[in-house]
């Protein structure tokens, strides 16, 4: 960055007019300054110079100095902050009857716990039906709102990222959390890769070798959000235990709000008698509860026929009537860990961007279950 233009002012003062218009330019509140060694050598000035600028800026309420932490942007003034708030965004339209329970259990959840801290926060709800393609932001109230600079931070849950509203996010410097995107903020997504590995881990150990896989891939969802598709990690894992890979029983092809999806895709699987699995892998809640109901129609016996590992939300209220080994993420334990993330954010405590994945714990099949469905056998 340039240095300032000098003149007969004091060269502290002149420093302290170049930071105070670069800081009101480009710099967001709470985020925080270089050290003072590095502002001195960017402006090419002494340390005592550097100081007595901190320090008139400091007076004008500029910028904030914090004991043992370092120098950072004032946040903006009280009466200013009544009118803006935290953000909770929300594409899909929650009232839609296959809406997922997870995003809208997180998304209250996130706003219940900015209302229990006194945070000023507000909820956003777009139109967008399950499944459906996303083609700019449907929720014109949360557009107008933050072309206003009424909003200070935004939690976004399964919204991609684009132009219309991430590009005034860049130019508003405001901080991002999101379960979603690649391109800004900060992301909290689920470990793909881990549920699949550990997912096929579980039915090995279970003494299978003919696994298949119910999940869901869209190309320009899985390349746009830099993630790896289900086909390609259940293939890999595979191959890792050297059992072979027959792509008649990986099933990606329907989204788990088309309703009776895991229905039609765990049919078709059995259909081919010669080509049964034993185990079996779903890597979505709303899939498994669809495929749950073929089992049953169909009269497959658990875990005697065949073994299911599947994805799973607490708490979804999602019946399982058998036993099944879980992937459990706890929806309450990711809004808290949106909003840490979010107002460490805000305090410029932390960097710009990082990449984390949902807290996900194994949750081993019933035994009692297991007894149950051995002595009715």
């Amino acid at each position: 960055m340039a240095s300032p233009s000098f003149n007969r002012n004091p060269l502290y003062r002149q420093v302290a007019d170049f930071l105070r218009e670069e800081l009101a330019r480009d710099r967001r509140p709470g985020e925080r300054l270089e050290s003072e060694e590095r502002l001195a050598e960017r402006f090419s000035v002494s340390l005592i110079t550097i100081r007595e600028a901190l320090r008139l800026l400091a007076g004008e309420g500029v910028i904030e100095r914090r004991h043992g932490k370092g120098t950072f942007v004032a946040e903006r003034d009280r009466e200013r902050d009544q009118d803006r708030w935290s953000a909770v965004l929300i594409e899909r339209d929650i009232a839609h009857p296959h809406a997922s329970f997870f995003h809208m259990r997180v998304a209250q959840e996130v706003r219940r716990i900015l209302e229990e801290q006194d945070r000023p926060v507000k909820l956003y709800i777009g139109r967008l039906r399950p499944g459906e393609k996303q083609d700019g932001l449907t929720c014109r109230e949360f557009l107008t709102d933050l072309s206003e600079d009424r909003i200070s931070g935004v939690v976004a849950i399964d919204v991609l990222q684009e132009p219309s509203w991430i590009d005034q996010m860049r130019r508003l410097r405001l901080p991002l959390v999101a379960t979603n995107g690649a391109q800004y903020g900060h992301i909290l997504k689920l470990d793909r890769e881990r549920l699949v590995r550990e997912g096929v881990e579980s039915l090995v150990e279970g003494g299978r070798r003919k696994l298949a896989m119910i999940g869901w891939d869209e190309e320009e969802i899985t390349s746009s959000l830099q993630i790896p598709s289900y086909r390609v990690l259940f293939r890999k894992a595979l191959e890792e235990h050297g059992l072979p890979v027959d792509e008649s029983r990986i099933r990606t092809d329907l989204h788990p709000a088309y309703p009776g999806g895991g229905w039609e895709q765990f049919r078709e699987l059995w259909a081919v008698r010669s080509g049964r699995p034993d185990g079996l892998l779903v890597c979505d809640d709303l899939l498994f509860r669809d495929a749950a109901t073929a089992i049953l129609d169909l009269g497959v016996k658990v875990p005697g026929e065949l073994m299911v590992a599947s994805h799973a939300n607490r708490n979804s209220g999602i019946f399982c009537p058998f036993p099944v080994e879980k992937f459990e993420v706890d929806p309450d334990q990711t809004a808290r860990a949106l909003v840490e993330i979010l107002l460490k954010a805000k305090s410029g405590d932390g960097p710009d961007s990082s990449h984390r994945f949902l807290p996900m714990s194994r949750v081993p099949a019933s035994p009692v279950v297991k007894l149950r469905e051995q002595n009715d056998e």
